[in-house]
């Protein structure tokens, strides 16, 4: 059959990868993920796409929706939906709907000729649901899936979070399990094991709430512990300014460094516009735009 050579090219060059397949939730797909990487999960109390804390949900008092796109280089892009939704007196739930396209790829026979173009594109969801159970103590719980489909083929994989927190005045701790579940993808002879991990977070927000930090130390399975920051800064009621490192090596192309900002409204309803870049060397950079609202 076809040999989808570039796009096992991209997968293997471009994605983070654990054998020879990715998670493509775990792909940064709005402004924040981008910018903060993984202490997305500690500094930001909303559900980035499908980087979700179940157990900040909690702390969330409104309605919240927020829509984001993700332009990479060449021809791929991502865009995702996301949501919280209290309900008393069960907790919060949330709902996350992304999309990824790889863009249109060459096919090539077993002898090297040109079969033409071919597309290929993934969808992915999440459900999450977290509530505040006694003295500060918080919990959740996030299910997420994926389907990578492909001409004459279709992969899915699915896996859970469990997460539990706890506030004292103007700090928050937080510890999860990611991607507990089954080995990935189906559908495909070979199988890989998820890359459950660990992760340990500390969280502040000072000075009358204009900063924010967050610390996150994520060890994953046959991989090296990776230490992830971030900072939101709030200089004006209605600006923030955002910077985020890691130290993750597996991605040598990838800046430590992300970028962004964030302009708002409050009112009976707020509104807000968000920014996100970062760059991936000679590969290129990376930018997210998303615009969201509190109801």
């Amino acid at each position: 059959r076809a040999l989808l050579s570039s796009l096992a090219l991209w997968l293997l060059l471009v994605l983070p990868a654990w054998g020879q397949y990715s998670l493509y939730w775990e792909l940064p797909a709005t402004p924040g993920s981008l910018c903060w990487g993984s202490s997305s999960l500690v500094v930001s109390l909303h559900p980035e796409g499908l980087a979700v804390n179940p157990a900040s949900l909690s702390a969330l008092k409104w309605r919240t929706f927020n829509a984001s796109a993700l332009q990479w280089w060449q021809e791929i892009y991502a865009g995702s939906i996301s949501g919280n939704m209290p309900v008393k007196p069960l907790g919060n739930f949330s709902l996350s709907l992304g999309y990824w396209s790889l863009g249109s790829m060459v096919a090539l026979s077993a002898m090297g000729e040109p079969l033409g173009s071919i597309e290929s594109k993934s969808v992915l969801w999440g459900l999450g649901a977290g509530r505040e159970l006694f003295f500060g103590i918080k919990a959740g719980l996030n299910l997420k899936g994926y389907s990578l489909m492909m001409p004459e083929r279709k992969d899915w994989g699915w896996a859970m979070d469990l997460a539990g927190q706890y506030q004292y005045r103007f700090l928050t701790g937080t510890v999860m399990a990611r991607n507990l579940g089954p080995k990935f993808p189906v559908n495909n002879r070979t199988r890989f094991d998820l890359p459950t991990s660990a992760n340990a977070g500390i969280s502040a927000v000072i000075w009358r709430e204009r900063i924010s930090v967050g610390l996150l130390w994520s060890s994953a399975r046959d991989a090296e512990p990776v230490l992830s920051a971030g900072l939101a800064a709030r200089p004006l009621g209605f600006l923030e300014l955002r910077l985020g490192y890691d130290n993750d090596d597996a991605k040598p192309e990838r800046s430590p460094l992300g970028m962004g900002l964030a302009l708002s409204t409050t009112g009976s309803q707020d509104y807000r516009i968000e920014y996100g870049y970062r760059s991936y060397g000679a590969l290129g950079s990376v930018h997210a735009i998303s615009i969201g609202m509190d109801f």
